[in-house]
């Protein structure tokens, strides 16, 4: 009869790991680039609300640091902040869903401002890319795995567009996360 019990709680955990209208809250670091990492990163925090068939919705914010080479010693530091809704569509799973393919898109925008906000470099050199507004779209492809039935390891590539940058359009970055569903 004990066995009976863990089992038929077991069965009950699986299958609500992605029950409708669940939750999640992630965090996710990333690279920008592989040239000095330190400097080439984004960070993120989202919210994301199953919906059914094991696709469900992300609403997030995140960071993006870059830094553009300047001279042979010298960086300038971009920081753009964005917010994102995507849909996430699962593409593939296995039968348990503890390992699932997930492909997420949506339209993204924020603000980004270019070394720190000062016209003029060391060197007397003025910067002519302006700060603002930027707007675009995002695409992710995730790949998840449950590490029990509330934490997830997140592995993901994603590629953001951009306009109203004087900069890069395209984004790529890779990168790693955490979710807690509750």
């Amino acid at each position: 009869m004990v066995l009976v019990t863990l089992l038929a709680g077991a069965m009950k955990s699986q299958a609500q790991r992605m029950a409708q209208g669940s939750k999640g809250l992630e965090a996710t670091l990333g690279l920008l680039s592989a040239a000095s990492p330190a400097h080439n990163y984004s960070a993120g925090v989202s919210l994301t609300i199953n919906s059914s068939r094991g696709n469900y919705w992300i609403l997030g914010a995140s960071y993006l640091c870059t830094s553009l080479p300047y001279r042979e010693d010298h960086s300038i530091p971009v920081a753009t902040w964005l917010g994102e809704a995507a849909f996430c569509k699962r593409v593939a799973s296995n039968r348990r869903k503890s390992l699932n393919l997930n492909l997420a898109l949506g339209p993204t925008g924020g603000y980004e401002r270019i070394s720190n906000g000062k016209e003029e470099l060391y060197d007397g050199a003025l910067i002519l890319d302006k700060a603002g507004f930027v707007y675009g779209a995002a695409c992710r492809l995730l790949l998840e795995t449950y590490l029990c039935d509330r934490l997830v390891l997140l592995v993901n590539g994603k590629i953001t567009v951009l306009w109203g940058t004087t900069l890069s359009r395209f984004r790529p970055a890779t990168g790693i996360g955490l979710r807690l569903n509750f």
